[in-house]
């Protein structure tokens, strides 16, 4: 939904802020038919939950930013890298390496990349930084949502006084923290100016009826991602997350590889890809087993 999004309206802050907008508004309607709680915004820690807030900004606009240089399989392909990531900065936080199985696994995914990389013919330097870099945040992302699930939501209870905050109710206060800056970076980088021109060329090419189809549901995907992200991360870990992530790549890159664009093929690039995808799978093997092992 992302990469058709940035390919017909080619402004990744203003798509951000239509979903983040989006997003606020529908959960405070749910609030208001008593379907779910939201904390009122002065109950809303916005000093503990900026640095999240701003993480979630960040990663977002670079995932439409990456999207915008490259195929749907190349860029999962990158994105395997979160969970490296965050085994990596667990292991030097715990002072505990990982298993020959959970190493031997990374370092396919490490080489999967580099494979897939030299096989590109389709190679954008700057797409694979954007993406590099999202996968660094979307890590970063993760481990905060992670401690979030923990200090921040013992300080700052619902309105009860007892209830920690529930992952609608993160979402939300991300939501409304992140607005305003959005409006902001609109304002400044100039999307904001193009914008109203660019979605009404876009509504004259699409129709109206198929036109407010797709922003529907182009502003909805990102809360439920965002959401769907927080809860699993509430309920499991933040290793646990990424590599749900690993497995929803490995769909979305066989469907990428002829939707949107497709991919320019090459034995070298999909062996690349292919690795990445087996290394993926076989890591989050390895850690579903250890982790019904010690349940």
């Amino acid at each position: 939904v992302n990469k058709y999004a940035v390919q017909v309206l080619p402004l990744p802050v203003t798509i951000l802020l239509i979903q983040t907008l989006t997003t606020a508004v529908l959960l405070q309607a749910m609030a208001a038919m008593q379907m779910i709680r939201v904390p009122s915004i002065r109950a809303i820690r916005v000093q503990q939950l900026a640095p999240l807030s701003i993480c979630y900004s960040v990663h977002a606009v670079l995932v439409l930013y990456s999207l915008a240089f490259l195929s749907i399989p190349m860029y999962n392909t990158l994105k395997r890298l979160t969970p490296v990531m965050v085994l990596a900065t667990k292991a030097v936080m715990d002072k505990r390496w990982p298993d020959a199985q959970t190493t031997s696994s990374v370092l396919l995914i490490v080489s999967g990349c580099m494979v897939a990389g030299a096989g590109d013919l389709s190679f954008d330097g700057q797409g694979y930084s954007l993406a590099l870099l999202c996968a660094f945040m979307q890590a970063t992302y993760i481990l905060l949502a992670e401690k979030a699930s923990g200090s921040v939501h013992a300080a700052c209870p619902s309105e009860d006084g007892v209830a920690p905050l529930s992952a609608t109710e993160l979402l939300y206060s991300i939501c409304v923290i992140s607005v305003p800056a959005l409006v902001a970076v609109c304002v400044i980088s100039g999307e904001g100016a193009r914008a109203p021109r660019h979605i009404k060329q876009l509504q004259s090419s699409m129709g109206h009826t198929t036109f407010y189809a797709w922003l529907g549901i182009t502003a909805v995907t990102e809360g439920l991602l965002t959401g769907s992200v927080i809860l699993c991360t509430q309920m499991n870990s933040a290793l646990t997350t990424s590599i749900v992530g690993v497995l929803k790549g490995a769909v979305s890159s066989v469907l990428g590889f002829f939707l949107l664009g497709g991919v320019k093929f090459h034995i070298v690039n999909v062996a690349g890809i292919t690795m990445n995808m087996v290394g993926g799978i076989w890591y989050s093997a390895v850690q579903y087993m250890r982790r019904k092992t010690a349940a």
